[in-house]
């Protein structure tokens, strides 16, 4: 299954190579993009390890190149594998171009807030 995918050394970078994705074979090519969708549905780790080995990059390539070239099960695969990494929170803000989550603001001391309080109703 996909968690046995995921553990296999070299599996992940076979299936994102020309073993998988940059296959000449489109039938290749759909199989690789179905087994990363796969992959990337049961859990955020292997999300993480997919995206951290360049999947997210390499399935959207893959999806415009296959839509230009009208190979619509490619690109059904292709779009399953992005939306399942996108269930990922990191993944779904590379995908908007919006950086990284920021770490949570300090909680403000009672003091700080009875000043900020007062200069604003000084003001």
């Amino acid at each position: 299954g996909a968690d046995c995918l995921l553990d296999e050394p070299g599996a992940v970078s076979a299936l994102l190579g020309s073993g998988g994705l940059m296959h000449s074979d489109e039938r290749v090519r759909t199989n690789a993009a179905g087994a990363l969708m796969n992959a990337a549905a049961h859990h955020d780790e292997g999300r993480a390890q997919l995206a951290a080995a360049g999947a997210l990059g390499r399935l959207l390539e893959l999806a415009v190149r296959a839509a230009d070239a009208g190979e619509l099960d490619t690109v059904a695969r292709c779009a399953g594998g992005i939306n399942n990494l996108a269930l990922l929170d990191a993944n779904a803000r590379a995908l908007c171009g919006a950086p990284p989550a920021a770490a949570a603001a300090p909680e403000a001391s009672a003091e700080s807030t009875e000043a900020a309080a007062a200069s604003l109703a000084a003001a």
